[in-house]
C-alpha cells in the first residue's frame, strides 16, 4: 500500500554501517549532516545587599539546563525509488514535501521491524523495556521533573505505520515539542515505541507536513519552519559527560 525508501546506507556522524532489509521495513538515511549544536548559557549570579537585622522576602525564579534529554530539530527531503540490489534506480519519485517518521534507538542491531509495538511504562511477567529500567539508564530517579513519564505523558497521537506494523491513534506514550516557545498538541508529535525482540527503545517523531496551499512548513520551537524535533534520552547526571550513539532510521510514505 506504501512505497518505501529503498536506501540501505545508515551514516551516524562519520561511521557507516550496511544492513540489509525488508523494502517495507523503516530504513537509515542516505546522509546525516549535522548543521549546528549548541546549549544555552547558563545566567550571571544576582546580587543582593543584606542589612543586619532585616527580613526580606524574595521571589526567585531559574532554569536549569535538563540533565536527561538531548533535542533535534531540522528538515528532510527524499526520493521513493525503484531500486535493485546494486542500488541502480528503475524510476524514482521525488518528494519535495515527505511524509512518514523519523526512527532514532540508542541500540545497533537492527529493530525487527513488525516486532515493534508501543512503550509501555510498566509490563508484568516479561522482560520487555519498562520505565524503571530506562530511567535508571538514563541516571533517573522517581522525583525528577524531567523523567520519561513526566515528559511522554500523554496519549493523543495519529495512526502511523511502522514497516506493515500499524501503530493505532492514542495508543502509545507520547509528547509534542513546542513552537514559538511555548506547549501546544497539535504538531511536532513524538512517540515512545519499543521493539520486543531487542528490548530497546525507539523515540518516534512524526514528520510535519504543510498545509496544501500554505506557504511554508509548521513553525518549530523558535519560529523557524522544521520538519521534525524530537527528543532523546542521554545520561549527563553527576559527572557522567559520556556521549550516547543514536542510529537513525526514515520512513516516507
Amino acid at each position: 500500500m506504501y512505497n518505501r525508501l529503498a536506501t540501505i546506507l545508515i551514516m551516524f556522524l562519520a561511521a557507516f554501517s550496511f544492513i540489509v532489509v525488508a523494502a517495507t521495513d523503516p530504513q537509515g538515511p542516505s546522509t546525516l549532516r549535522v548543521n549546528w549544536s549548541q546549549r544555552n548559557t547558563p545566567y550571571d549570579p544576582l546580587n543582593l545587599s543584606a542589612l543586619a537585622g532585616n527580613i526580606t522576602e524574595l521571589e526567585i525564579f531559574a532554569k536549569t539546563q535538563t540533565r536527561t534529554w538531548q533535542g533535534y530539530i531540522g528538515n528532510i527531503s527524499g526520493t521513493i525509488t525503484l531500486d535493485d540490489a546494486s542500488n541502480w534506480t528503475l524510476y524514482d519519485w521525488s518528494n519535495a514535501e515527505p511524509r512518514g517518521q523519523i526512527y532514532a534507538t540508542p541500540t545497533a542491531v537492527v529493530p525487527t521491524w513488525a516486532n515493534v509495538n508501543c512503550f509501555e511504562y510498566y509490563v508484568d511477567g516479561t522482560s520487555r523495556y519498562n520505565l524503571t529500567e530506562i530511567e535508571s539508564n538514563l541516571g533517573l530517579d522517581s522525583t525528577e521533573k524531567d523523567g520519561v513519564n513526566e515528559t511522554f505523558q500523554y496519549k493523543t497521537h495519529p495512526l502511523i505505520y511502522v514497516g506493515s506494523k500499524v501503530i493505532e491513534n492514542q495508543t502509545c506514550w507520547n509528547t509534542n515539542l513546542y513552537r514559538n516557545d511555548a506547549f501546544q498538541s497539535n504538531y511536532f508529535f513524538e512517540l515512545l515505541l519499543t521493539d520486543n525482540t531487542t528490548n530497546s527503545i525507539i523515540y518516534t517523531a512524526i514528520i510535519e507536513n504543510k498545509t496544501p496551499g500554505a506557504l511554508g512548513d509548521v513553525a518549530g520551537y523558535n519560529g523557524i519552519q522544521y520538519d521534525f524535533q524530537m527528543l532523546v534520552g542521554e545520561n549527563g547526571h553527576g559527572t557522567d559527560i559520556a556521549t550516547t550513539p543514536y542510529w537513525f532510521y526514515v520512513e516516507l510514505i
